[in-house]
């Protein structure tokens, strides 16, 4: 009896490696047969597309590493898999899925990876160098911390998560003497009775955003006008649900901030050759990505011709935290300029001699200054 076990015990591993081996050939066969998607509902983010193919990204390995992440963002089921999977962690009690911890209250945080020392370099150089070539130009940069250090005593004990305050002091101290850094972390502990970010996502909410304009006023001159503050949507779950999985019923609202007098401007979206009368899309209040209410999402270049008493024009360098910031910048300039660096290819050196521009800022949550290599290539001269 005990010389068959070996055999019986073989056979099984066998079936077991031929079913997975099958299983995940179906997964692939399918996300081939399937209609490529370009955004992921259910994780808020475009998704990864095929790589471009050049005797450079073959031999320096960008094309296989870019193969692999168009393979794993088109696997078909891939949500509802990751789905399974965190439900799987949680049954067994772990807190973390894909980089996002589960705390109390419904909080869902991202910690900050420790920063890489030469990205950090690379950043705070190129800005300094920008800065250095446009002395004339009133020049802020406003280094955002996350919820993850807003709510930083919610995280377990034994999660690390890098030391925000430490990167935002880095900054401040690499740009002193080139432009002002406006540090929002002060007035934010003010506001501890104010909920400044969404529980489950990655962005701040609208009053975290009127928050950082009071403070972003004490470095530009700028008055602070009366707005009513107007809920449009009150069951926002965010993308740190969908980036981790983790089930949680809390749930947001997601707010408008009315000005007091009628406001008259044109939105002119570069890429997609659109005009409108409105900073918003309503239609995204309906869809699972209310925060895209915000000028339906990022843009390559955004411009913003206004009606303001002001002779000012700003640039604005951005991530998507700054979609809720810009509203509040209308009374203050007569020409707003939006650059998302992630999708903007066009010369940036003949766009500010073509505007003339007073002021320049760069908003940026720190999560995307520690990660993300775009800004650098943007601000290099011409």
């Amino acid at each position: 009896m005990n010389s068959k076990r070996p055999t019986d015990l073989s056979a099984y591993y066998k079936l077991t490696a031929i079913f997975f081996i099958a299983v995940t050939a179906i997964f692939l066969i399918a996300g081939i047969v399937l209609k490529d998607r370009e955004y992921s509902s259910k994780e808020k983010r475009k998704l990864k597309s095929f790589p471009a193919v050049s005797f450079e990204s073959l031999t320096n390995g960008e094309f296989e590493n870019g193969l692999e992440e168009y393979i794993a963002d088109r696997f078909a089921c891939r949500d509802i898999l990751m789905t399974a999977k965190t439900a799987v962690k949680m049954a067994t009690g772990k807190k973390e899925s894909q980089g996002v911890i589960l705390c109390e209250d419904g909080w869902l945080l991202q910690p900050l990876s420790e920063p890489d020392a030469e990205l950090f370099d690379d950043m705070t150089s190129s800005v300094k160098d920008f800065a250095a070539r446009y002395p004339d130009i009133k020049m802020y940069f406003m280094p955002v911390p996350t919820s993850a250090w807003y709510k930083k005593d919610l995280l377990p004990a034994g999660v690390y998560s890098a030391d925000q305050d430490a990167y935002i002091d880095r900054i401040k101290e690499s740009l002193k003497g080139s432009l002002q850094v406006v540090d929002v972390r002060e007035l934010f502990n003010m506001e501890k009775l104010t909920q400044l970010y969404y529980r489950t996502d990655h962005h701040w909410t609208t009053d975290g955003a009127y928050t950082a304009y009071a403070e972003f006023t004490g470095y530009n001159g700028a008055f602070i006008p009366y707005y009513e503050p107007s809920v449009v949507a009150n069951d926002f779950s965010g993308s740190l649900v969908s980036k981790s999985g983790f089930i949680t019923t809390a749930r947001d609202a997601v707010k408008i901030y009315v000005p007091q007098f009628e406001q008259h401007y044109v939105v002119t979206y570069e890429a997609e050759q659109k005009k409108s009368a409105s900073l918003y899309e309503p239609e995204y209040l309906r869809s699972d990505d209310p925060y895209m209410v915000f000028f339906g999402g990022n843009h390559a270049k955004i411009t913003i011709e206004t009606a303001a008493e002001s002779s000012r024009k700003i640039l604005v360098f951005k991530d998507s935290y700054a979609n809720s910031f810009i509203p509040f910048l209308l009374e203050d300039y007569e020409l707003i300029t939006v650059i998302d660096p992630r999708y903007y290819y066009d010369d940036l050196d003949t766009l500010i001699k073509l505007n003339g521009y007073t002021d320049v800022l760069f908003l940026y949550n720190v999560n995307t200054l520690a990660e993300d290599r775009n800004l650098q290539g943007v601000l290099k001269e011409s």
